[in-house]
């Protein structure tokens, strides 16, 4: 009777150690999400090689010879950050599950990292509407203003995203939610601003495909009705 109870103690010990779905805003409508944003951000970020520039008065002259594809780049980033968010969010929610401390922190910081592309891809798109030649000149002024360190708040989201993905991808790998190396890709996408910030926007691209290495098949298992966790699953 004493090895019975103690089977049941430690199935319910490991039913409470173990994430095996996500809440807001469901199954279904988060592993699409975590399926769709790495594909639209990586998108967003390819299209703007050879127009993206970390000086305003040189990224506003790229989009004016290449403006349809700019339009088209904004346009896939910006969607692409939105659904991110709550992609985000659910994979927080699973790890916060198992690794409350983990999930919560690298969730709320990672989202508050996102809204900073957000931000800048509203001060580009101003730009965009600027590119005739009277107005190039302020557009360029506007986008160098908004990049300026004590400017304004926003600037923090570089550090946040870098901070938040770190901590998502070393929840996810303590909470049994991603195996081992689909956590570190998660944690490699803390790579993205320093595509943005360099210049060097494949280096964007490159920490949005890591995103998708492990993000598409967990959303792939939240719309199989599988569970959320790796361990639960295997």
């Amino acid at each position: 009777m004493a090895s019975i109870a103690g089977q049941g103690v430690a199935r319910d010990a490991a039913t409470r150690t173990v994430a095996r779905d996500v809440g807001f805003p469901g199954r279904t409508v988060t592993g699409l999400c975590m399926i769709v944003a790495p594909l639209l951000a990586i998108l967003g970020a390819l299209l703007p090689i050879g127009i993206y520039h970390a000086k305003g008065a040189d990224f506003v002259a790229g989009m004016a010879a290449h403006h349809s594809r700019t339009g088209f780049a904004f346009n896939f980033a910006v969607a692409g950050m939105i659904l991110l968010i709550f992609a985000v969010a659910g994979v927080a929610q699973a790890i916060a599950q198992v690794r409350p401390r983990l999930g919560q922190a690298g969730g709320v910081i990672a989202i508050i990292g996102i809204c900073g592309p957000l931000f800048f891809n509203g001060v580009y798109f101003g730009g965009y509407q600027l590119t005739d030649p009277s107005t190039r000149s302020i557009a360029g002024k506007m986008m160098d203003q908004a990049q300026i360190i004590p400017s304004n708040i926003i600037n923090i989201s570089g550090p946040a995203l870098v901070i938040g993905f770190i901590l998502l991808g070393i929840g996810a790998a303590k909470a049994g939610v991603l195996p081992r190396w689909q956590a570190w890709a998660l944690g490699l996408t803390c790579i993205v601003p320093v595509g943005f910030i360099s210049g060097f926007i494949v280096i964007a691209a490159i920490g949005f495909v890591c995103a998708a290495l492990a993000l598409l098949p967990l959303g792939l298992r939240l719309l199989r009705g599988q569970d959320v966790a790796v361990a639960a699953s295997a």
